[in-house]
This record gives structure tokens, C-alpha cells and sequence, in this order.
């Protein structure tokens, strides 16, 4: 998937500010609730990202309890409901799938991204997660198609 070569580095724990507004916002803070799932955190700024028309590219991947997926599929609900485009698929109640274009702020384009990779049980550190997921804060020019080939639903 293209997500892993836009991961160009890690940066554990760093949170773009545009992402404050986002009910989603917290899970890409460093110390929420679900930092001890988090599988790889990847922050990518500048030219790096210009052959997509990004300028900046935040991932989280996560591996969490169904509750806690729950609760952050809810939350990414939440800001789908003042999104000006949206994909959104669901499942038994939560995302499998989102894309969102989101209201420009300081006239740059705002993207949230949601999709789930695994459905299963397994133990990590003594608790059972079953739900791992991609969720991805984006900013720049890119448009819908765009993004929609970079997170394509055929990579799931």
C-alpha cells in the first residue's frame, strides 16, 4: 500500500494542529488512551509529498479493543458529519472503510482516512484486541480520486 511509502519516517507522537478540531484528534495525540496499541506513527511534511498533492500526510496504525474501535469509529462518524465529500463504509456498526474531505481551514484542503486492515483475536500485552486499522489526517490539493487511488479498497 502506498501509506507504507509515504511513511518515509517515524515521528512517535506528533500532532498536526489542524487535526485539534477533529473529534478523531485525540487518537493521534501522544499519551491518549490507545497509545499502547499504537502500531507505527508516521508524520510526512513538505516536498516528500508533492507527486500526490499533499503537504502533509499523519498516520496512526492502531491495534485496539473492540471497544476502543468502536469509540474511534464513532468519533470519525462524528467529523464525517460536517464532511463536504465522504465515502463511508460500515460494518456491524463500525467503519470499515472512510474517506472525507473535510472544510479547508486557512485555505488548505483536509482529509481524514479510516481503514480497517484486520478483523481477528489476538492477544497484545495481555489484552485482546481484534480490530487493527489505518487512520490518516492529510492536508494539501489533492482531490477525491486522488486520494480514493492512494487508499484504494482493493489493498484491504
Amino acid at each position: 500500500m502506498i501509506i507504507v511509502s509515504l511513511a518515509l519516517f517515524l515521528s512517535p507522537g506528533i500532532r498536526a494542529s489542524c487535526q485539534e478540531d477533529l473529534h478523531c484528534g485525540w487518537v493521534f495525540e501522544q499519551g491518549s488512551r490507545v497509545d499502547g496499541h499504537k502500531l507505527e506513527t508516521s508524520l510526512v511534511k513538505g516536498d516528500k509529498l508533492s507527486s500526490y498533492n499533499l503537504s502533509l500526510f499523519h498516520s496512526i496504525k492502531l491495534c485496539c479493543t473492540p471497544k476502543e474501535y468502536h469509540e474511534i469509529s464513532e468519533a470519525v462518524l462524528a467529523d464525517s458529519n460536517g464532511a463536504l465529500d465522504k465515502e463511508i463504509e460500515i460494518s456491524s456498526g463500525d467503519i470499515t472503510y472512510a474517506l472525507l474531505r473535510l472544510e479547508a481551514k486557512n485555505g488548505v484542503n483536509r482529509y481524514l482516512a479510516m481503514q480497517r486492515t484486520s478483523h481477528s483475536t489476538f492477544v497484545k500485552d495481555e489484552t485482546t484486541v481484534t480490530d487493527a486499522f489505518i487512520l490518516v489526517y492529510m492536508e494539501g490539493k489533492a482531490t477525491i480520486p486522488e486520494l480514493r487511488a492512494i487508499f484504494s479498497k482493493k489493498n484491504r
